[in-house]
């Protein structure tokens, strides 16, 4: 009933504001601006995780104006919460990957562009594909993994394109055969959200019965918690209880989705229709890996739940977040280090066709942010996949890989340092290591804090203020100050606390210093992210950034969840009236080195949706970064030129170029 209610009052907005939010330009800061903030976060109230990939989620959208052919299946992670949703067109049997971007709404220096996305019948957009404003997507085209299509082109009809910008690359695939038909799309659609409820409800079982069993032991019924719900007082055993539990509650949930993986039964290869059990199925398993990557990524443990859930992973590997990983279907070889938000053996899907295949990577491998590894590809030993490259099926062992489209790379120089800081650590180390990794499940502890603070609080409001005035103003000042605005305050004093002003520099994975950052980077993500979520595009954000080191100008905007994750804001600088709708990469992790140093982005410039700018680079003054570009190491961007690419270029038609220095 919420969700409906939601989707009800997001789809009054959109039609309140048709006027105001049609196609074209709002200045930023317009009271246009403000409408549209206020019709988004309406939408993030819509249950978006609980309907995506379910024909639940097109009748939602076009609730909201959108208009959504039949047999559309939009996978995990399209999304579409940035409004503009009456300028998208979406043919029959359309099928969009995973974090597929449908960009109705891009952010540029000083203006927000709503404008119309068509995706004809039976066209296909691979994994976090990019389709910008003003694009048609023609009847059967297929869009490889990450290639983006620049404002204004069309893509004709049964091309296959690639690339960014993409370009033409030959016929689009034919669609695998299915062996059975599937399920009807709504009757999918309703077992997969109900299957999703009933998972959900089932992994926090265990720590419910830990809640149970702490309850009954200190004498604490129904009738006594009913009591103190009504005059909440402050106890310092029912608060420390309440911190033991919730402190217990995400290693609980943890082991019961690790176990949920394998109780779900082994999913083999082979081709499924979109609506079929076995795609529930990948959907429920994906969901969960998904979601214990936020708590495990990068720590010892997590190599432990991957194994415990199904994923082959060999010794001494260290492994960030993993997407889309089917875990029965996924190898990772010895020694083998995954940088962050890779994509590894996600199912293909091409005209509502789910292909599943093994997916692995060798041993004494490196794979760089944002790669993708598809579903059947299998890399040998000692391979280097670049930030942003989708591996081939076949290389040799031991190459280098880097572009979209990929091309071969010289062997790297390696950083040296004492291999017991990097490669082999002392058992000291390693303790360090796994005390402040396990210090991640405190975090949920300041919720059982906070939430200790605000019932007296909310308490007190309800009964000292006029009726009117507590519900209508005290209460979500309250609400806001505590559950907010506290949890940010907090994850900006840890950074100071932890770390200080953070320089250019490279740290060992195995140095306290490593340890330290990597809970900041935690730690701001659990506590700071609502906030930053609630000022997402907004010029509202920069003050929080700035309270973190950042060096943010005047009428800056900040797009695409920019502020969820700050690891290095000491080393970011944007002058006034930017735009930024890009990842900032101020560090990467190679040969097992933090290394770090500033991203710069002078005034005016422009860097589009999920474009990644390495280490020392420099946007110039009013340059524009197109989307799903990358930013190499120490390059700089002429001031006023276009790039675009992986790794960028001077768009055709204007003279300005990159230089290194």
């Amino acid at each position: 009933l919420q969700g409906v209610a939601a989707i009800a009052f997001t789809g009054w907005l959109q039609r309140r504001f048709r006027a105001e939010l049609g196609p074209g330009r709002i200045p930023v800061g317009s009271a246009a601006h403000a409408r549209l903030w206020l019709l988004q976060r309406a939408a993030h109230a819509i249950p978006w995780r609980l309907l995506e990939g379910t024909e639940l989620q097109n009748a939602a959208l076009r609730a909201l104006g959108a208009r959504i052919g039949e047999g559309v299946r939009l996978h995990h992670g399209v999304d579409l919460t940035r409004g503009g949703w009456e300028l998208l067109e979406i043919g029959d049997g359309v099928t969009v990957g995973r974090d597929a971007v449908l960009e109705l709404v891009r952010l540029e220096a000083g203006e927000i562009v709503l404008a119309a996305v068509t995706l004809e019948a039976g066209s296909t957009l691979e994994t976090h594909t990019h389709v910008s404003g003003g694009v048609r997507v023609g009847a059967g085209a297929f869009l490889t993994a990450r290639s983006a299509v620049e404002p204004g082109a069309e893509v004709p009809a049964g091309e296959r394109w690639d690339g960014v910008p993409a370009r033409p690359a030959g016929e689009a695939p034919p669609a695998p055969e299915v062996p059975s038909a599937g399920l009807n799309p709504w009757v999918h659609g309703v077992w997969l959200v109900l299957a999703r409820l009933a998972l959900t409800a089932a992994l926090w079982v265990p720590a419910e019965l830990a809640a149970l069993a702490a309850a009954t032991a200190a004498g604490v019924d129904a009738a006594a918690l009913t009591e103190w719900l009504a005059a909440p007082q402050f106890s310092l055993g029912l608060l420390g209880a309440a911190v033991g539990l919730t402190l217990l509650a995400v290693p609980l949930w943890l082991l019961a989705g690790a176990l949920a993986c394998r109780v779900l039964g082994p999913l083999r290869a082979g081709v499924h229709s979109c609506w079929s059990g076995a795609a529930i199925r990948v959907s429920l398993k994906v969901g969960v890996v998904d979601s214990a990557s936020r708590w495990l990524y990068g720590t010892l443990l997590w190599a432990r739940w991957l194994r415990l859930a199904g994923v082959k992973v060999g010794v001494g590997c260290e492994v960030s977040t993993l997407i889309d990983c089917v875990p029965e279907l996924t190898t990772i070889g010895d020694r083998t280090f995954c940088a962050d938000g890779i994509y590894l053996g996600g199912p293909w899907l091409h005209r509502g066709t789910l292909t599943l295949a093994p997916a692995g990577l060798g041993a004494d491998s490196f794979v760089g942010n944002g790669a993708v590894i598809p579903a059947g590809v299998r890399l040998p030993d000692g391979i280097l996949l670049g930030v942003g490259t989708v591996a081939a099926a076949a290389v040799p062992a031991g190459s280098s890989w880097f572009g979209h489209p990929p091309f071969a790379l010289p062997r790297r120089a390696e950083t040296r340092f004492d291999a017991r800081l990097t490669h082999r650590p002392s058992l000291g180390r390693r303790l360090v290591r796994v005390g402040w990794e396990l210090l991640r499940f405190a975090l949920p502890g300041v919720a059982a804090l906070l939430l200790a603070l605000w019932l007296p609080l909310a308490t007190h409001v309800v009964a000292v203020a006029p009726p009117l005035l507590a519900v209508v103003v005290l209460l979500p000042l309250a609400n806001a100050g505590l559950l907010l605005v506290a949890p940010a305050a907090l994850a900006v004093a840890l950074k100071w606390l932890l770390l200080g002003r953070v320089g250019p520099g490279a740290h060992p994975l195995w140095s306290a210093w490593a340890s330290r950052w990597d809970f900041h980077c935690v730690a701001w993500n659990v506590l700071a992210a609502e906030l930053a979520g609630w000022l997402d595009g907004t010029p509202w954000l920069a003050p929080l950034l700035r309270a973190a080191g950042a060096r943010i100008g005047r009428g800056v905007l900040l797009g695409g969840g920019f502020g969820d994750d700050l690891p290095d804001p000491d080393l970011l600088e944007i002058g006034d009236g930017a735009a930024v709708d890009g990842l900032f990469q101020a560090h990467t992790f190679e040969d097992r080195v933090l290394k770090m140093d500033h991203v710069s982005i002078a005034a005016g410039a422009t860097v589009g949706r999920n474009a990644m700018l390495l280490y020392g680079s420099e946007i110039g003054a009013g340059a524009r970064v197109a989307a799903n570009s990358v930013v190499m190491k120490e390059e700089r961007l002429r001031p006023g030129g276009r790039y675009a690419g992986v790794p960028t270029a001077p768009v055709a038609g204007t003279a300005s170029s990159p230089s290194a220095g």
